[in-house]
């Protein structure tokens, strides 16, 4: 089934939405746990260091979007003020995604608000467009309110 729905996701005339951490790079902050401790995420925030310049993508997606129609790719994330330039350089060097592509929100809740408003920009239809997410939460609130395609980042994978 997951095959199916790539296959269709890589058709001309649908636009792909993607997030950035679990899906176009991996969820794998702290030491052999996903994440680190709030107090050491802002400490490195507060730091200045590039966080996604160690990150790497993943090889499949990048290869999707390689594949597909770069005016057909967008990036929505949820980011802090602190990681912005960072998480943008990494999907611009990673992916070719162009800036203007990728918009970083500040909750998760206004992802729909960003394919709305790309529906209307484009003017297309919302059932054109998809959202690939790992937050199961984020694509059940957007699958009971609105029409878009919603696609969790394991139909990628074999």
């Amino acid at each position: 089934m997951s095959k199916k729905l790539v296959e269709e996701l890589a058709q001309d005339g649908i636009v792909v939405v993607f997030d950035v951490d679990g899906v176009l790079a991996p969820y794998e902050w702290g030491f052999r746990k996903h994440c680190m401790t709030n107090s050491m995420w802002t400490a490195i925030l507060k730091s200045g260091e590039d966080m996604y310049s160690r990150v790497s993508p993943i090889k499949i997606l990048q290869e999707f979007v390689k594949n597909k129609n770069i005016d057909d790719i967008y990036v929505c994330s949820k980011s802090e003020d602190a990681e912005y330039t960072s998480k943008m350089a990494f999907c611009m060097r990673e992916y070719g995604i162009p800036q203007e592509h990728v918009r970083l929100v500040e909750h998760k809740s206004d992802k729909v608000l960003f394919l709305d408003e790309l529906s209307k920009k484009l003017d297309i239809p919302q059932n054109k467009i998809a959202l690939v997410e790992d937050t199961v939460e984020t694509l059940d609130n957007i699958s009971k309110t609105r029409d878009y395609f919603t696609v969790h980042v394991s139909s990628f994978f074999d």
